[in-house]
């Protein structure tokens, strides 16, 4: 997993973490402890990043205010053009070197 979908995610989640006690007013939520079995936190207790992205979309699906997006998708084709574009870029650095 990258390091900006993880920041995407921890973002999100933090965002609803701050919002709860608003949307508890109006729609069930389902809390962490609810999902995993345990707090957040809790001592000797890690939720996995599956368990996690489960989580995230059950809340998603749960309610209008969160939205899960995916980030980071590249299609191969880009990646391969991108990864000869970085082979030129080396290559000319090491004939001027």
């Amino acid at each position: 997993m990258s390091h900006r979908r993880m920041n995407l995610v921890l973002i999100l989640f933090a965002g609803l973490l701050f919002r709860a006690a608003e949307f508890r007013a109006q729609v069930r939520i389902t809390s962490p402890k609810e999902q995993f079995g345990h707090e957040i936190g809790e001592d000797y207790f890690l939720a996995n990043y599956t368990q996690y992205e489960a989580y995230i979309k059950k809340l998603a699906q749960e309610s209008n205010r969160t939205t899960v997006i995916p980030v980071g998708k590249v299609r191969k084709a880009e990646q391969s053009a991108e990864a000869g574009g970085y082979r030129n870029i080396a290559a000319t650095r090491l004939q001027l070197g």
